[in-house]
């Protein structure tokens, strides 16, 4: 187990590179000051002084070693608190883009608990129609997976339309589900926006807003469609052993294997027609604002030659030199502050990428269930022939316990009424 102390300085000084480097995000720099701010109110002004060495040196070890001595003195290794503050920020700077807060909004889980019960009702339903269909039609089970339904003409049109908009249905939930999260999550920053005196300012914010939840949007569905395929996986197995009896656990099997292919089917085909939305408004945005920058940049030069001139008094020289120094200040931390933003939005294609990575295990998972479907279909023949021929023993065995009455000739005699 880590040493506390060890955990906190790492925190802030990987933080604090994390800042000086530019790649901090706004989540991470809150992180930082939150913890900080704890250490210094809990443990006095020589673990602030500590602090501000290694802030003024971050890539300085014995800054570090200053800081451990001085939170050891004052006994912060024994305060859980300030650990779980360091844990919190290590894990956002880690990845910055999956952890935007300490603790998840309970609206949020609510809305997840209820796109999985949305998701189940949907796949029970489609079983439903799948045995029912299964049970009226001469087909094979395989046939009547999403991917090779359209081409079963002997089954009805309104039956086929039905069972091939599933993953449209599914779809629809995932996406609602992920668009009610991101609007609470721009609703303050959208608030906000009122407050921008300029109306071209205000228009520019809004389209950048508008863009960076389309992003969000567009991830929040990828995640969540991966999340739920999880969740409802990990709960179909627990029907089975519910089963009332063998026709019922053949039934609840069936159904479990229909459901495994279909879940993987859609999430293989959502994975590999995936796009980032609101990346190309981003990307445009950051590019629009670049160039303004650059043009402000060169009116400042042409305004320091301006100014430069002998004929410019030098009290008014010196404070337009001034200004000039300040606004480049002011530029330079909109350009970090752009960096740092579009590094963070970048990120979302690693994770993509990561999450296409999985694409050939959700295949083999869907190979495994179609050969389930496959043998489930054998397992019903079989089951019918035993029971078929079990029937035809009975009969046998109790045709073997009559006799045939005797045809004597007596009896001739008194059938003829001889």
């Amino acid at each position: 187990m880590i040493d506390p102390i060890s955990l906190i300085v790492a925190a802030l000084g990987q933080g604090l590179l994390a800042m000086f480097q530019g790649a901090a995000s706004e989540a991470g720099r809150d992180a930082y000051l939150q913890l900080k701010n704890a250490v210094v109110s809990r443990y006095g002004s020589s673990v602030e002084q500590s602090i501000a060495v290694m802030e003024a040196h971050p890539a300085d070890e014995r800054s570090r070693v200053l800081v451990a001595e001085t939170l050891r003195r004052a006994g912060a290794a024994a305060d859980p608190g300030v650990a779980a503050l360091a844990e919190r920020l290590l894990a956002i700077l880690d990845d910055p883009v999956a952890i935007p807060s300490q603790e998840e909004d309970p609206v949020e889980g609510l809305r997840r608990e209820a796109g999985v019960r949305n998701i189940r009702q949907i796949l029970d339903a489609h079983v439903g129609r799948i045995l029912d269909l299964r049970s009226r039609t001469r087909i094979n089970d395989t046939d009547l997976l999403v991917q090779n339904l359209s081409r079963q003409t002997q089954v009805p049109e309104d039956a086929r339309h039905d069972i091939l908009g599933l993953h449209q249905r599914i779809r629809v939930v995932v996406e609602q589900i992920a668009a009610a999260i991101e609007s609470g999550r721009t609703r303050e920053t959208r608030q906000r926006l009122g407050q921008i005196q300029s109306y071209q300012d205000r228009e520019r914010a809004g389209q950048l807003v508008d863009a960076d939840e389309r992003l969000r949007v567009s991830y929040e569905t990828l995640r969540l469609t991966v999340e739920f395929y999880a969740g409802l996986n990990e709960g179909v197995l627990q029907r089975i052993e519910r089963s009332r009896d063998q026709q019922d656990e053949l039934n609840r099997m069936f159904g479990n294997a229909v459901l495994m292919f279909e879940l993987a089917d859609f999430v293989i085909g959502y994975v590999k027609d995936f796009a980032l939305g609101g990346m190309g408004e981003l990307e445009q945005l950051h590019h629009d604002v670049m160039l303004r920058v650059e043009r402000a940049r060169q009116d400042q030069r042409q305004l320091a030659q301006m100014a430069s001139q002998d004929a410019v008094e030098p009290a008014v020289r010196q404070a337009i030199l001034g200004d000039i120094q300040d606004r480049e200040g002011a530029i330079d931390a909109v350009v970090d502050e752009w960096a740092a933003y579009m590094r963070d939005t970048r990120k979302y294609y690693e994770r993509v990428d990561a999450v296409r990575g999985r694409v050939p295990t959700l295949e083999v998972i869907r190979e495994n269930a179609r050969i389930q479907i496959t043998v489930l279909e054998f397992i019903a023949m079989l089951r019918l022939l035993k029971q078929t021929s079990a029937a035809v023993r009975a009969a046998v065995e109790t045709l073997q316990g009559f006799r045939l009455a005797p045809l004597t000739s007596n009896r001739v005699k008194r059938l003829l009424n001889i």
